[in-house]
This record gives C-alpha cells, structure tokens and sequence, in this order.
C-alpha cells in the first residue's frame, strides 16, 4: 500500500502534552540508560512528537506519549535480543553502523515493513513504522534480521569487505566450531598443525560480485557464509574417514608431501576445472583448496572431498 508522509503538527494538544510528559518523558532516561549499558557507550533517544500525532488514529488520539514509549520499549526489547545472541561483537557492529548513538522513530517513507523496522540514516538508528498499520507489532521495530540488513546496508558497513550479518554469523557459527573440527582433521591427515583456512574475505567479495552481477545464489549467502565454512571443512573430514586416512600410513605420507603449506583452504572460483558438478577438491601450491562457484555455493558439500584419493594420486 502507498504510504504518505504527512506534515508534521503545529502544536501539541494539551493531552497529547500531558501524555508525552507522563508516559514517555518520564521513562525516557531509564530508556537511555537501559540502551547505554546494553551497547557500552551513550545512546540518547531523540523523538518529536509533533512527527508523531499526524499518525495517531482514533484509538490512539491522545496518546502520543504512549504510543512512542511503546515503539520504543519494543526496541529496547529487539536490542536485548540482539545483544543476547551476538555478544560483544554485536554492540560493536552496530556503534558502528549508528555512529551518532541515537534511536529515533519516524515514518517508513519507503513504505519498505508490514508494521515496523529499524533504518539507519545519517548515522541515526530508527524504528520506523507504517501508517497503515498503526501501534501494531511495535515489538517488531528492531527484530534481528532486520537489524542486521540495515547494519549491513550502512556506509560504514560498506567501508569494510565483510557485512555485520557475514561477521557477526562467523563469530557465532564459525569460531566455536573450528578448532574442534580442524583437530579431528588434523588427526585423520596425522598432521598436528594442519590449518583450516575459510577464507572468508575472498569468498565473500567472489559472492558478492556474483551476486551483483545478477548470477543466481542463494539469497541467504552472507549469513549462510560462516555454516557453509564449516560443513564443507566437516564434509571433508567425513571424506578422509571414509577414504580410511587414519589409519593409512601411505595416505597420510602422501597428503604431507603434497601439502607442504600445511593448509586446507575453502575458495569460491569462476569455473571448476577438475571434473567437479558443484565442488572439487585441487591441490595447489602446497595446499588442499576445497573449491566451489558461486552458483553452487553450499551445494554438495560434500563432494570436494569424496574426489580427493583421486587428486592425490595425480599429484602425489
């Protein structure tokens, strides 16, 4: 539906004053304070009323201070989500996208959510809402997934190669795995200080230039970077078990004179070249590249490391 942004009101009514000052001026503090100890630095929440009483509708004249104080509990409540799931990596993450550290509420102008969600503009965070939809699904404001597509889209997001969403998915589902994982290859191989190399500043540019240039990936690429990592990483050590590695002495020889740079590492290419429908394992330069392209990135995991007793036989 079309949204409009209306002008905003003149002058408040007396109840509209009263309600701001009673149900919102009064908590906003605790607001703030709520906000600065959850993010680690001084947030302020700036609001006009007078931007917000063109909205109210029949069940809500009046109420103006309810309204937003609503809006914005709701988004002190998505923070806590936030802050919750991803840590201190998370606060980082967003301090910076929203470099001033202010949460206001204005108009979806973009006519871009159902009911609510966040914005950041000027390096201002916003809940923002649909007038169609009017005080419904307040709590909805600044729902993870959205957050972290805004965040993702902000300048300073942009500034660097990998998105919130790419590293705040790393930080969860990437590193608490790793090692553990890279340890039970580096038994199969009997190589101690065997390294998994994600590679996630390469593949993420290959994606996104994919991605870009119209070619068809999955959509959820950036969050889906970190999982693929380690499935293709476990996929392999499935592979070696499978291929009985631990307990061949001659496989073991063979993989360590091969990969001299003691490395296994994940890389998104134009083309496969080996044979491979949608993954391929290659030796190169000293290492063990698990291959993918971007349109069949996190599809047949799998099937790198299946080809792998085959590769090494042709160099080893």
């Amino acid at each position: 539906m079309t949204v409009t942004r209306l002008p905003p009101a003149a002058k408040l009514s007396l109840m509209d004053r009263k309600n701001v000052r009673d149900s919102f001026d009064s908590i906003k503090p605790e607001l703030e304070k709520e906000i600065s100890d959850m993010l680690g630095t001084a947030w302020t929440i700036e609001v006009d009323p007078k931007d917000i009483v063109p909205y109210l509708t029949n069940d809500t004249q009046g109420r103006a201070g309810d309204v937003i104080r609503e809006y914005m509990n709701g988004a002190v409540w998505g923070l806590k989500n936030f802050i919750s799931n991803n840590k201190d990596n998370g606060k980082n993450e967003l301090n910076t996208a929203a470099p001033k550290h202010i949460l206001s509420f204005d108009m979806d102008e973009a006519g871009k959510y159902e009911y609510c969600g966040p914005m950041i503009k000027d390096g201002v965070l916003y809940v923002v809402f649909n007038p169609n939809n009017f005080f419904c699904n307040v709590d909805s404001g600044l729902e993870e997934s959205k957050l972290l597509e805004v965040m993702s889209a902000s300048p300073a997001a942009k500034a660097e190669v990998l998105s919130p969403t790419a590293k705040l998915s790393i930080a969860k589902r990437y590193d608490p795995k790793s090692e553990g994982l890279r340890k039970q290859i580096a038994d199969a191989l009997n190589m101690p200080d065997i390294k998994l190399v994600p590679n996630f500043e390469h593949n993420y540019t290959k994606l996104k230039a994919a991605q870009e240039a119209g070619v068809d990936i999955r959509k959820d690429w950036e969050e889906a970077l970190a999982r693929a990592a380690i499935d293709y990483f476990d996929e392999l050590r499935f592979s070696l078990n499978s291929h009985k590695f631990p307990k061949d002495d001659l496989l073991q020889e063979a993989f360590a004179e091969v990969v001299t740079e003691k490395e296994i590492v994940l890389r998104a290419i134009d083309e496969l070249k080996h044979g491979g429908k949608r993954s391929e394992s290659c030796f190169e330069n000293g290492r063990l590249y698990i291959d993918f392209t971007p349109k069949t990135f996190w599809v047949n995991a799998g099937g790198a490391g299946q080809m792998i007793v085959d590769r090494l036989n042709e160099v080893a």
